[in-house]
């Protein structure tokens, strides 16, 4: 009598229909979300060394002077409110109609860029708080979305007094406002000059805020 033969392997490849179906869903629920993490890490600088920009200064001069503003959101602010913070000012009028508005747009993509920290803030300075009152509430609540976004305003003469101490004199003038924006580190230096309406000045100023928010952050 005949052995019997053998009974063939029936059982699928692992890459059959079922093992396709796992590799599928093991993309679309864990390598897709983590490519997109990591992705998100390295625009913000997390996993990648940064190198301060040719704006940066290493050796800063100049630090914050000592003021008081009103709020669009009802309360005043001091420098000692934003010690261990990295923060924007910016100069604005905003009788000027569009070529401002442009810039506080410039700026608020900025402060989007650099959402993901905590640390960071951005001033938006009035230089003419009487005729401009209702139009640094009127921005504020347009951009309520942005809670470290702060329009401010004082006595003119004062808020002038602070441009020049922060080191705005003399620099590049347009339609009554500074063209560029001055970045403030944790301890209240100025740390560089920057154009948000140029996009080389816009990318060295989220290059070099990131920079400090990381450092400040470790």
């Amino acid at each position: 009598m005949a052995a019997p033969r053998p009974t063939p392997n029936t059982n699928p490849p692992f890459f059959g229909r079922r093992g396709l179906r796992l590799l599928g869903a093991f993309t679309v629920l864990f390598f897709i979300p983590l490519s997109l993490i990591l992705g998100m890490m390295w625009g913000f600088g997390l996993l990648r060394a940064i190198n301060p920009s040719p704006l940066f200064i290493e050796a800063p001069e100049r630090s914050v002077p000592d003021f008081t503003v009103y709020s669009h959101q009802g309360d005043t602010l001091s420098p000692a409110d934003l010690k261990d913070k990295v923060w924007i000012a910016h100069f604005l009028r905003p009788e000027c109609g569009e070529p401002c508005l442009s810039r506080i747009r410039q700026v608020r993509d900025v402060q989007y860029s650099v959402s993901k920290f905590k640390h960071f803030r951005l001033l938006s300075f009035s230089l003419d708080p009487i005729a401009d009152r209702n139009a640094m509430w009127a921005f504020g609540r347009k951009y309520s979305n942005y809670p470290g976004w702060h329009f401010v305003y004082q006595d003119t003469a004062r808020m002038m007094q602070v441009m020049g101490q922060l080191g705005f004199s003399g620099r590049n003038f347009a339609l009554g406002s500074p063209e560029e924006v001055a970045v403030i580190d944790g301890e209240g230096r100025v740390r560089g000059y920057y154009n948000p309406m140029d996009s080389a000045g816009y990318s060295n100023l989220v290059n070099d805020i990131v920079l400090l928010l990381r450092h400040d952050d470790e």
